[in-house]
């Protein structure tokens, strides 16, 4: 279970020294009064923005903590041949296509050579693998675990929560040094750490017979390929 809105809120304020022992809507109200306090709500703004940032990083580093599950499908029209990519799409991973049990990868093509081939046939199921883009936290019950999307390691969100602290630092015009250090202490934390979440079967060892041969086989293969044209995904069919 990921920590909630809230508690992370509480901890910024907390380390920005800025958490009264009053509710959250008191404080609010107090703020005339209390020049420099952030209020809750502009915690969790910050707090957003920092959590956005986070999840460039981390998908930047590792694009598959956050891959969209269960994967969006799209089945062909007949004499079409554009789809409206699914909704929130952030970084296409891959797509496939079904047949029954089976999925079978769909070649990618550069957009200068869209005239190739022609629409594909109808019926015929895509599979779309992607990673979403970052949706802020709204409600201070929700958790940081955003879903089927995406489940932050625990430790992680000292990287946002150092950062939403500076930003209420600087706003109070105190010395935000030492939270922006904790702050690039969690960055190389997590950038040593991202790339190594499945240590047993590494991107950088690959069987390149192996490869070679799947790619040689056509049977394996869809006769369909795809590139993304602003919001659209084009497929084409081998001629």
């Amino acid at each position: 279970m990921g920590l909630t809105a809230q508690e992370m809120v509480d901890r910024v304020l907390d380390q920005a020294d800025m958490k009264m022992d009053r509710t959250a809507q008191e404080i609010d109200d107090m703020l005339i009064e209390r020049e420099g306090f952030v209020s809750t709500p502009e915690a969790l703004s910050l707090l957003n923005l920092e959590l956005s940032e986070l999840y460039d990083l981390i998908v930047t580093a590792w694009e598959d903590y956050a891959i969209r599950h269960p994967a969006p499908t799209i089945t062909t029209v007949e004499g079409q041949d554009h789809y409206l990519l699914p909704e929130g799409l952030y970084k296409l991973r891959r797509i496939y296509e079904l047949s029954g049990t089976t999925r079978r990868p769909v070649g990618r093509f550069p957009p200068h050579r869209l005239h190739i081939g022609s629409s594909p046939s109808g019926g015929r199921i895509l599979e779309v693998h992607f990673v979403p883009e970052f949706k802020p936290l709204v409600d201070l019950s929700e958790t940081l675990n955003w879903s089927f999307d995406y489940s932050l390691p625990w430790g992680w969100e000292d990287f946002a929560i150092s950062g939403a602290v500076a930003r209420c630092l600087e706003k109070e015009e105190s010395d935000p040094g030492p939270a922006l250090m904790r702050k690039a202490a969690a960055r190389q934390r997590i950038i040593a750490a991202a790339p190594g979440r499945d240590e047993s079967e590494p991107e950088r060892i690959i069987n390149v017979e192996k490869d070679l041969e799947w790619m040689e086989d056509e049977n394996d293969m869809s006769g369909l390929s795809c590139c993304i044209f602003g919001r659209y995904l084009y497929v084409r069919e081998e001629d």
